[in-house]
Parts: C-alpha cells; structure tokens; sequence
C-alpha cells in the first residue's frame, strides 16, 4: 500500500491533504473520516476542513469506540464566516445521522453548517417524525434513538444494546461502552433534520 506523508502546519491538519475535495458533488465521507481519524491519534487533534460543500453519504464519526481519544477539534475554513464550510447528507440518506460524536474526551465542532436536505420522511413504522406537538416528543415510548436517525449531530448513538427493528442505525455496531464528554458546538447551522441535536 501506499504511505501518506501529513505535516501538522501550524497546529492543525488540512483536510485537503487526505483526499477530500469541496464542491464536487461526490460522497466525501471515506477520505473525512481518514482525515479525522487521523487528527484524533496524531498531534494536536485538530482539523481544518475547506471552503466548500463536503458532501457525506453516510455517518461521519468524531471519536472512538472505547475513550481512549482525549481531544479533537472540527474546524470549518480559517477566516470563514458562518456557512462557508458545509457538511450536506446526500440527497436519499435520512437513515443515519451527519455525525455521531463517539466516545471522545474532549470534542470542539466550529465554524461549519450542516444540511440534512429535509430529506426525512413524514412518518415512519407508524410515527410522525414531523409533529409540531413537542410535548409528543418527550412522552413515555418515544425514545431519542428512534427519531436520532434524522438527526444533524446524535452524541453516543451506538451505545448500548440495540433498540429493536425499526428504530437501529446501519451505520456501526451497538455494544459500545465508553460516552462522549466534554463537548462543545460552537458557531455552527444545523437545518433540514428532524432533530438538529439529539442526546
């Protein structure tokens, strides 16, 4: 295989350098999640994403399975006003969450919007994932996980044991043991979800 040569410029990574391009259209997520991986095990932990439109067809995940990832900062382009770093689901893809912030110490998310494409369904397996009733939301049976798969950003998704049919992510496994802290979304847009955040 090939080896990838990546220098730390001052104090942070370039997403650029592990393959990821802005404004193509073409799903981004393998060579983002490279580039964050990356950025989680090495140096300072942070980085630096383009001016652009990242185009993600799946899940992005910030942190690792067990806690052992103690910081990582997400950063949109440097000098940017709010909007110019986008993080878009693919058209179709409502089943997972953008992102799911795993089990990392310490987690910083600025300067980037994200968009869902209000691709989500009215409803589904019988529940109305637009209803303008909050209280609905809160009510006995109605657990975050089964409206999270419409979520900008879902914190600990894997966590614990499966939910059941009709309600599990297809993005990773369940059985994860160690939780996200220490979290903070700074400057950020989260629109065209059912949920922007779910906890």
């Amino acid at each position: 295989g090939q080896k990838l040569y990546v220098q730390d410029v001052g104090g942070g990574f370039h997403a650029e350098a592990f393959g990821v391009v802005a404004d193509t259209g073409v799903d981004q997520l393998t060579a983002l999640q490279r580039a964050v991986d990356f950025a989680s095990a090495n140096g300072s932990g942070r980085l630096i994403l383009p001016r652009g439109t990242l185009t993600i067809d799946g899940t992005l995940v910030l942190g690792g399975t067990d806690g052992s990832i103690d910081a990582l900062l997400i950063q949109g382009a440097e000098g940017a006003f709010l909007g110019n770093t986008v993080l878009e689901h693919a058209s179709g893809q409502v089943l997972n969450p953008l992102i799911n912030v795993a089990a990392v110490r310490m987690l910083r998310l600025s300067d980037i919007r994200l968009n869902g494409n209000n691709d989500a369904p009215a409803s589904r397996n019988g529940e109305n994932f637009r209803d303008s009733n909050y209280s609905n939301w809160f009510t006995a049976g109605v657990s975050a996980r089964r409206y999270a798969p419409y979520a900008g950003i879902a914190f600990s998704a894997l966590y614990g044991s499966d939910p059941g049919a009709g309600s599990n992510y297809t993005f990773g496994s369940y059985g994860q043991s160690a939780l996200a802290s220490k979290v903070f979304i700074e400057r950020c847009r989260i629109e065209g979800f059912v949920c922007g955040v779910v906890i």
